[in-house]
């Protein structure tokens, strides 16, 4: 309070006046002030009330962030399984059809060996006879002995040609044969 000064009577007038309206001017300059301290409370709290909301948001987002990435790692888990069982099949299936054409492929040597063994034996045979023929005869049977070589070779050359029905083999000449 500022000093007043007493009277005869009390207070002087004019210093009790001049307080008062002191006093009502820093009342009004501080109603002023807390108007707009008021004011500035309520803008913090509406944009306290904002951030709140932002942050519920962002938290929001973030739960939906992990329940989708925990979702999208199930589905790649998933789906690596699926794509892991399928590569198996597909290697089980070449592997049975590669067993199925190894069977195949077997069955075919078997019988081309054993065509083979049965014309190494024919001709085996037809040069032994002609040995024979060779050693018993004059000069005079090697006309026939050519006829009989001649229809040898022609029966042997059919023989090789349906034994190319089985598989591929190259063509003999009659050249190859001398």
């Amino acid at each position: 309070m500022g000093n007043i000064r007493r009277s005869l009577f009390g207070y002087k007038k004019r210093e009790v006046d001049d307080l008062i309206s002191r006093l009502e001017g820093e009342k009004a300059h501080l109603k002023q002030e807390l108007e707009g301290k008021s004011e500035m409370i309520e803008q913090l709290n509406a944009q306290l009330h904002k951030f709140r909301s932002q942050e519920e948001l962002v938290r929001e987002a973030i739960i939906d962030a992990k329940q989708l990435s925990k979702r999208l790692v199930e589905e790649a888990k998933q789906e690596a399984t699926e794509l892991l069982c399928d590569a198996n099949k597909t290697i089980s299936d070449e592997f049975a059809r590669f067993n199925q054409s190894m069977e195949t492929l077997n069955g075919i040597k078997n019988r081309v060996v054993a065509q083979k063994e049965e014309l190494s034996k024919e001709l085996q045979e037809t040069l032994r006879r002609y040995k024979e023929a060779f050693e018993n005869s004059e000069t005079e049977d090697f006309v026939r002995i050519k006829e009989e070589l001649d229809a040898d070779i022609t029966r042997s050359e059919e023989v090789v040609e349906k034994s190319k029905q089985v598989i591929f083999l190259p063509s003999f000449n009659k050249s190859n044969w001398n």
